[in-house]
């Protein structure tokens, strides 16, 4: 009994698909992060809201509003 693929079909296989390997993860910095979430328009929407509520002087619902951002 035979486990796994022959030499050939191991060869194909590895032409076609490359090799087996889970990709590295790529480590961000701080403002790298920042930006992607940014870029994400809930945060902008959040932020804006987070702003006006602040210009309306209520600040409670300023720090609810931010502390939704993570």
């Amino acid at each position: 009994m035979s486990r796994g693929a022959d030499r050939a079909e191991a060869s194909r296989r590895l032409t076609s698909s490359g090799p087996n390997q889970i990709a590295s993860a790529s480590r961000s910095g701080v403002p790298a992060q920042v930006w992607e979430q940014l870029r994400d328009p809930m945060i902008l929407v959040l932020l804006l809201a987070a702003a006006l509520t602040l210009g309306t002087g209520d600040r409670p619902d300023t720090v609810v509003i931010l502390r939704s951002w993570r």
